[in-house]
């Protein structure tokens, strides 16, 4: 009996160590978390919340994606549908709204230039990204392009004179030039005008250009995807291919990781004054325990973080992340924008 008792107690010692040892590695774990929380509920993080608030009530300052708008200072606002998808540049300036299903044109882009105005583009795109020059007058694209008295259908005489690739088209002269012809449909995800209107840059299958209008010439810069340069003209911001949320300065050429090792899935965007970055990074178990959620609703979940430069701040923003999320000046205007009608002209007209 003692030896039996000898060994069930040898036996149990290691299993009563596990136990202890987990335990305390338990105990650790949810002091470091304690810390974590005191540090953001104190420290930059929660000043960064706080601004966001403050100046979201005040100025309107806002995301906002397709379908709907979130102010910081109180749920987000659906919009009223429509068949428009209606954005803001990313200066904040012009809201571009962008038609489909519309017999008399069924893909213009239409702008609302910074005055006001709307114009027209000549023609129709095909499943094509674009961007607008803060001052309204130009606008680049990249995509499938079926010019004015190419019909708006897909028949052997009018492809033949469709073009598929990086395009610009200038309001003044009313012209569209082919920078370069890609097919099938070009690899590139994002384009971003320079405040100055002189430059854009762009993503083609994974490396970033910058292409100087009036040389007529592009250089690459990085490798990464999604660029979009600051309102401020300082810096690009762009994802790396690690999945990176990064940032080239302009002056240097030097490249940064904003978050090194933490991979995001969308952005990112530059607020209008150039003080934050907004991207998604994919919601795991961790952030679904901390936000009271305890069932996952799928690997395609994410988040948006909101960026401050100047201190490395981070505003989590818990709601789940539709995509496409962009910064608007002031979200009243945005949905006056939303709502207002739009007088679609035949795309196919060359008068």
């Amino acid at each position: 009996m003692d030896v039996a008792h000898s060994n069930a107690a040898s036996r149990a010692r290691p299993r009563f160590k596990a136990v202890w040892r987990g335990c305390l590695i338990a105990a650790v774990l949810l002091v470091l978390v304690c810390l974590v929380l005191a540090t953001w509920l104190t420290g930059p993080s929660k000043s960064l919340s706080a601004e966001l608030r403050e100046r979201s009530e005040k100025e309107g300052l806002a995301l906002a994606s397709y379908g709907r708008v979130e102010p910081f200072h109180h749920a987000p606002i659906d919009l009223p549908y429509t068949p428009y998808y209606t954005f803001a540049s990313p200066s904040g300036v012009i809201a571009r709204m962008v038609a489909s299903g519309d017999d008399r044109c069924p893909d213009p882009i239409i702008v609302r230039s910074p005055d006001g105005h709307l114009w027209q583009l000549p023609g129709g795109v095909l499943n094509g990204t674009g961007d607008v020059s803060a001052d309204g007058l130009k606008f680049a694209f990249a995509g499938g392009y079926k010019p004015p008295g190419t019909g708006v259908l897909a028949t052997p005489e009018n492809t033949s004179r469709w073009t598929t690739g990086l395009h610009l088209f200038d309001r003044e002269s009313g012209t569209v030039k082919l920078v370069f012809w890609e097919y099938p449909p070009p690899f590139v995800t994002r384009i971003s005008w320079a405040p100055s209107g002189k430059a854009l840059v762009y993503d083609r299958s994974g490396v970033i250009y910058i292409y100087d209008v009036e040389k007529g010439t592009s250089r690459s810069i990085a490798q990464g995807w999604a660029p979009e340069w600051s309102p401020d003209g300082s810096r690009i911001a762009f994802m790396s291919v690690k999945q990176e949320a990064s940032m080239i300065d302009l002056a240097s050429m030097s490249v940064q990781a904003i978050r090194p090792g933490h991979q995001i899935v969308d952005g990112p965007r530059w607020s209008p004054d150039s003080r934050y970055l907004t991207f998604a990074r994919s919601v795991g178990l961790w952030e679904d325990l901390l936000h009271g959620r305890f069932l996952i609703d799928g690997p395609d979940d994410s988040l948006a973080l909101v960026y401050r430069v100047s201190d490395k701040a981070l505003y989590w923003d818990w709601d789940e992340y539709p995509g496409g999320t962009f910064w608007v000046r002031d979200y009243r205007e945005f949905l006056k924008a939303t709502n207002s009608p739009l007088a679609v002209r035949p795309c196919d007209s060359t008068d």
